[in-house]
């Protein structure tokens, strides 16, 4: 009687290791099957979006590894090139939601897209232009364009960005 107890406890957990793993299946299959499709389609920007967090993490492992800073950790080093990916990923996924969210207004569509999608690159972008500015001591690129691209980033006025900080007096 114990034998036939454990047998079929042992089937009733079979069967609900399949069920589990048939709706755990399937729902990965719909998510892998949809992001595949969608990184198809925006190959052009997710490869400028790492390379821009490739740029600036070996720009800033030059910085801090040589007579720039000289305080190079290699644990800092890979724990800093994991958050910007991690937090450029996931800022990038809530944008293009909130976008697709809204698709029915093309205009609010094409805004957040747009606008998510040019703070993604920035983020690493900006940070990289800092890291040029001090191997070349200041030099370049013109502070008047890392600040008007960090003025953006706070505010989102592309007036300003256009026009630079002047543009309320217009």
């Amino acid at each position: 009687m114990i034998s036939r107890c454990m047998s079929s406890t042992l089937f009733l957990n079979f069967i609900d290791a399949f069920q589990l793993s048939a709706v755990f299946g399937m729902v990965s299959t719909l998510i892998f099957d949809e992001a595949s499709l969608w990184f198809l389609a925006n190959q052009r920007y997710v490869n400028i979006a790492l390379g821009c967090i490739l740029i600036d993490h070996a720009l800033g492992s030059i910085v801090h590894s040589s007579a720039y800073r000289n305080d190079f950790c290699f644990k800092k080093n890979i724990t800093g090139f994991a958050v910007k990916i991690s937090m450029v990923v996931a800022f990038a996924f809530l944008m293009e939601g909130l976008a697709h969210v809204t698709i029915e207004d093309d205009m609010i569509y094409r805004y957040t897209k747009m606008t998510g999608r040019i703070l993604v690159i920035l983020y690493p972008a900006i940070s990289a232009m800092k890291n040029i500015k001090i191997i070349t001591n200041g030099r370049f690129p013109p502070d008047a364009l890392v600040g008007k691209l960090e003025n953006f980033t706070k505010d989102l006025d592309l007036d300003k960005l256009k026009n630079g900080n002047n543009a309320e007096s217009n």
